[in-house]
């Protein structure tokens, strides 16, 4: 078996309109040496998603903000990174979105999840009702940290998630 390195990053980037904010953000990321970000709060629309994918970025998957001004989530992952995409789910309100990848010959679910504010509970059951359906080898989630931990499929054996502002090295045993 071989470990191979994947750098994640989970960033709340409260708004990605303004030019200037969306290059510093994607001038950070490779920096950081990361293979795969989860981005909360683009505030980005469909049409203006797409300016994600850009140098670095060899696919950027996005749940679109429905008016500009809150939500939006991205998965953006980098050139290089040996994956196929599977297939891809978001909900309407620009809060998750899932895909499924193969990457390094393991299959993969991934996410970017931006919880609302207040009672979560319709929240976490959509999140868990992707999570039963999964037939993943690996579940790798980003987002707003803790609230994850009580979630409902806390039984997952090969949940792996990723905090807000915090960079993790997940190993994958191939």
């Amino acid at each position: 078996m071989v470990g191979l390195r994947l750098g994640c990053v989970s960033l709340n980037v409260n708004g990605l309109n303004s030019f200037v904010k969306r290059k510093k953000i994607l001038t950070y990321l490779p920096s950081k040496k990361t293979d795969v970000a989860f981005l909360q709060e683009t505030h980005l629309t469909a049409l203006e998603s797409d300016k994600l994918k850009r140098d670095w970025v060899v696919e950027s998957l996005y749940s679109p903000s429905l008016d500009g001004r809150k939500n939006g989530v991205a998965l953006l992952i980098r050139k290089g990174v040996p994956f196929q995409l599977l297939d891809s789910w978001m909900d309407l309100e620009g809060r998750m979105i899932f895909v499924s990848v193969h990457l390094y010959s393991v299959k993969w679910l991934m996410g970017s999840l931006y919880a609302p504010p207040g009672d979560k509970s319709a929240f976490l059951a959509e999140i868990d009702r992707y999570l039963i359906c999964c037939t993943a080898d690996k579940v790798l989630l980003g987002g707003c940290g803790t609230w994850f931990l009580t979630g409902p499929r806390t039984d997952l054996g090969t949940l792996a998630l990723v905090s807000e502002g915090i960079r993790i090295n997940t190993y994958i045993h191939t």
